[in-house]
C-alpha cells in the first residue's frame, strides 16, 4: 500500500517510511526517523530527528 503525504508535508529524505503511512498538512518529519508500516500523522504533527515510529500509531493534530 503506498504512502499519502500532504503536498504542504516536509518529509525529510533521510527519514525511513514503510507501507501506507499517512502524512497529514504541514507535518514536518526529519532526518533519521523511522516509520513503519499503517500510520497516521494528522495536521501540523512534528517528527524531530532520530525517532522511530512503529506500526499503526496515531499522532492527533499539533503534537510535537
Amino acid at each position: 500500500m503506498a504512502n499519502f503525504i500532504h503536498p504542504t508535508a516536509i518529509v525529510s529524505p533521510q527519514a525511513q517510511l514503510g507501507d501506507g503511512n499517512h502524512v497529514g498538512p504541514f507535518c514536518l518529519i526529519g532526518p533519521n526517523v523511522t516509520i513503519g508500516d499503517g500510520n497516521r500523522f494528522e495536521a501540523y504533527v512534528s517528527i524531530g530527528t532520530t525517532a522511530e515510529h512503529r506500526e499503526h500509531f496515531h499522532k492527533a493534530p499539533g503534537e510535537v
